[in-house]
């Protein structure tokens, strides 16, 4: 019932740690990408590889809404430790009227999302970063890892099958391979 009563939008707030006062804030209904995906679109879009995520828990913000959009409200992840819960509350002193000024400019262009990447550069991108890593962190970067190796075993295979059709008795022409084919079956 809280669901059908509810829309959720997932939040991810980053900044690069040289200029810690600006933060760049992006917004997408929950169900189309996860808080990761955002965080490469961020980087892609921004161009900075050096962005880092303000909050960092497991969950990561959500913005749920409700259907007539009077009440909307932050959620975060609860840290049991007592610093942190302070250290959060003061971050979102800040960052709490940001994030609801950047939903109300995206509700008001009538947009899902506030950022948006072709995925497949954000893919590539993955795939070669947690190349260069050589270990995943998460299920995207594993996922990105598996589909990098079997791009490359793609590859390996692809050459291997053209070097051995060079070798062939007929590789520099085909059209006579084709001839004595036909001719084998007509019985000439």
């Amino acid at each position: 019932m809280f669901y059908a009563m509810n829309t959720m939008y997932r939040v991810v707030v980053s900044h690069n740690p040289e200029h810690p006062n600006t933060y760049f804030i992006d917004i997408c209904r929950d169900g189309f990408c996860s808080h990761d995906m955002i965080f490469e679109m961020q980087k892609k879009y921004y161009e900075d590889d050096n962005l880092q995520r303000v909050f960092n828990d497991s969950r990561g913000i959500m913005l749920v809404v409700s259907r007539d959009g009077n009440d909307r409200h932050l959620r975060y992840t609860w840290h049991n430790d007592y610093m942190a819960r302070q250290h959060q509350a003061l971050l979102r002193k800040k960052i709490d009227p940001q994030i609801m000024n950047v939903f109300d400019k995206m509700i008001e262009k009538g947009r899902m999302q506030t950022i948006s990447v072709p995925l497949i550069e954000v893919e590539t991108d993955l795939q070669r970063v947690c190349k260069e890593k050589g270990y995943a962190e998460n299920l995207q970067e594993e996922e990105a890892l598996k589909a990098a190796a079997r791009a490359e075993r793609l590859q390996q295979l692809k050459k291997i099958r053209h070097k051995y059709y060079l070798n062939q008795k007929y590789a520099a022409a085909p059209h006579l391979r084709l001839m004595l084919a036909q001719a084998e079956r007509s019985g000439d």
